[in-house]
């Protein structure tokens, strides 16, 4: 059951530290150039507006009066400058949801959204919800595919991730999610306790970018949970999905 849940719940807690230097409404960085598809024109990112006007902009689309809307923002290309948008909508104490946006930075027009994810009343309550993205072209077309890690503590059992969102059209949705840790010592005890840990680096490859993993599992009773694996995989993104190789 955990795995199902934090499959779409992402940790905003986890990463808190770092959203002073990557969200919205920080200091104004120079705009950083990257090069374009397939080595084209060098295009250049656009810093993040003020958090409130993009908290003003999601409430306009999604026709939202009475709800708390909290942003995270990364620049990024798809394939023309933009921002990546991470939003938590808090309507009342146990009805949240959180959802993804990508923003054309010259027109403000939505580029693609991804469907909105519900978050359980426990699970906002203890900090869940939301992201701070890292934007990567892990394929070389010119468009950034958004990596987060998170994790949760719940019930137990303790639960890492790396995360892959890609943009398929006017649409956002899932194409990697990498257990980087899982720990369950807390709920069966140190005598029947699973331990999986995967080192996950991006690595240059090409035009394009691999995630290179090397797993160890130390299980005292019983086999591990599916999602661990020892030895090292590499995962690239081939034709929309990612390819794992031994």
């Amino acid at each position: 059951m955990i795995q199902a849940v934090s499959r779409h719940v992402l940790w905003l807690t986890l990463v808190g530290s770092l959203v002073a230097f990557g969200a919205c409404g920080g200091a104004s960085k120079p705009a950083a150039p990257v090069i374009g598809a397939k080595g084209g024109a060098v295009v250049a990112t656009v810093p993040c507006p003020p958090e409130a006007e993009l908290k003003d902009a999601l409430r306009a689309r999604w026709a939202l009066t009475n709800a708390d809307v909290h942003t995270t923002c990364t620049p990024g290309r798809f394939p023309q400058a933009g921002w990546a948008i991470s939003a938590v909508v808090d309507l009342s104490e146990d009805e949240a949801w959180d959802r993804i946006v990508v923003m054309d930075a010259a027109s403000r027009a939505v580029i693609a959204e991804s469907e909105q994810h519900d978050i359980a009343p426990w699970a906002r309550n203890e900090g869940y919800g939301g992201a701070l993205f890292e934007v990567v072209d892990f394929d070389g077309d010119g468009v950034d595919e958004l990596t987060t890690r998170g994790g949760e503590n719940h019930g137990g059992t303790d639960v890492a991730w790396l995360a892959v969102e890609r943009l398929s059209g006017a649409t956002i949705a899932q194409a990697l999610w990498l257990q980087t840790h899982y720990d369950n010592a807390a709920e069966v005890g140190p005598d029947e306790a699973v331990e999986c840990n995967v080192d996950a680096t991006i690595v240059a490859q090409g035009a394009g970018q691999v995630i290179v993993a090397v797993g160890t599992v130390a299980a005292a009773h019983g086999d591990p949970p599916s999602d661990c694996f020892a030895g090292r995989r590499e995962y690239r993104l081939s034709g929309g999905a990612f390819v794992a190789a031994p």
